[in-house]
């Protein structure tokens, strides 16, 4: 399997199929080639795989929301396992845990954006298609609380009776662009994000009204300003039309103040799988570096106690976050600082005697200069968290040429029915 493609071979020409399973006998129609690779798609199944499955979803094949809902979960654990081995095959892994995953692989994130488009006289809302911005609607989301697509659709009927524009992005006219939801699972409390393009949206109070005799657990909407012609979601301007600026998520027994712009895992039950196996691992000495600290989950949950909690984040929202959930949890001695992580780690580290740093990065991963600094300082512990097992597996290479190892490697299914794979590595000096 590669990014939810499946691997078939014809007379040893190797093609990448669109929605091929292991062990599937299959007709293809190659559609592509990029430099010596053949990508395809399946014209018939000849015989079905032992790990093939009903998708269960009208849209599943044209979404781009979903690659392996075809698929039986024990199979996608394995093939997630041997994604792994595979990409770190060279690399010495040290004690290699099995997958971690929850209990709950339908219905599992926390949180979604729909765009919307006016379409034959109704406005339709879904997922874009992969690779495009065609918008794919569906009956029933299966990955995301069912009650995101119920309230999705009260909001579009919102804007079909009050005549509200609904953004076109090829002229950039219109106002409405997406909605969003996020919902804490304990609680089941669920913030509403409307992102339009111009300041003033009619009839708000009606719209409140209507979310709120219809769906009592919403406890906040807040329209996100963005007038850019771009794919960027939100702006950086907002209005709260209602309720709490901020949604609680409990997380390991703690609860967090979460902003509708601050990053947030998206499936929780596997986040506090995550954090039970770096509490057990990471030491007490030293403070606690969190370099992409978001609303300071990760830092709060695994500080001991008196240990000191150092947080950087490029987001201002994010850093007050967590801030606020530092004092909510107990926590004093804490300090974060909003800035490029580049930019502010010379200072820290050369002022904080650090014992661990924690990495979770962008897909894009760590600077060559981000490392060095971390190298340079001979800080003993990295715990490293990535959605993009390639680009920490490039990383690693470099911690590892200046004389760290793996100790710990394991991998969490953090975004089942899909093929992206969370995987943690502890690295010691």
């Amino acid at each position: 399997m590669y990014q939810g493609y499946g691997l078939a071979d014809n007379d040893g020409r190797k093609i990448f199929v669109d929605g091929g399973v292991p062990g599937d006998l299959v007709t293809v129609r190659v559609t592509h080639k990029k430099k010596d690779v053949f990508f395809g798609e399946i014209e018939k199944v000849i015989e079905k795989s032992a790990a093939r499955c009903s998708s269960g979803c009208n849209a599943f094949g044209r979404c781009g929301g979903c690659d392996w809902l075809n698929i039986i979960r024990e199979k996608q654990l394995e093939y997630k396992e041997a994604i792994i081995s595979e990409i770190f095959y060279k690399q010495d892994t040290g004690t290699r845990l099995p997958i971690g995953f929850g209990k709950q692989d339908m219905h599992y994130r926390n949180k979604c954006f729909y765009p919307l488009k006016a379409l034959n006289g109704k406005i339709i809302f879904g997922m874009f298609a992969r690779y495009s911005h065609k918008i794919i609607e569906h009956n029933t989301c299966l990955i995301e609380p069912m009650v995101f697509d119920e309230i999705a659709q009260a909001l579009c009927d919102h804007f079909m009776v009050t005549n509200t524009e609904i953004y076109d992005e090829a002229t950039g006219q219109g106002n409405i662009r997406h909605i969003g939801f996020r919902q804490d699972p304990g609680t089941r409390d669920i913030q509403v994000i409307i992102v339009s393009r111009k300041h003033r949206m009619p009839f708000t109070n009606q719209l409140v009204r209507v979310l709120r005799d219809n769906f009592p657990q919403i406890t906040a909407v807040i329209q996100n300003i963005n007038p850019e012609m771009s794919n960027v979601i939100l702006g950086s301007e907002d209005k709260v039309l209602f309720g709490d600026e901020y949604l609680k998520m409990q997380v390991y027994g703690k609860v967090f103040k979460v902003a509708y712009n601050s990053f947030f895992q998206v499936n929780i039950e596997v986040l506090d799988k995550v954090i039970e196996f770096l509490e057990d691992i990471l030491p007490a000495g030293g403070a606690i570096l969190d370099a992409y600290c978001g609303t300071g989950v990760l830092g709060i949950c695994l500080a001991k106690s008196g240990q000191k909690v150092i947080g950087i984040d490029n987001s201002q929202a994010a850093i007050a976050n967590a801030e606020s959930n530092a004092l909510a949890n107990g926590l004093t001695e804490v300090d974060y600082q909003c800035g490029d992580t580049m930019t502010m780690l010379p200072d820290i580290l050369a002022k904080e005697e650090i014992g661990t740093v924690i990495f979770d990065p962008p897909r894009k991963g760590l600077t060559k200069e981000i490392i060095e600094q971390i190298v340079s300082h001979k800080i003993p512990v990295v715990a490293y968290m990535s959605c993009n097992p390639m680009t920490q597996l490039r990383d690693i290479k470099q911690f590892s040429e200046a004389g760290y190892k793996i100790i710990y490697m394991q991998p969490f299914d953090m975004f089942p029915q899909t093929w992206h794979i969370e995987n943690v590595v502890i690295l010691k000096l």
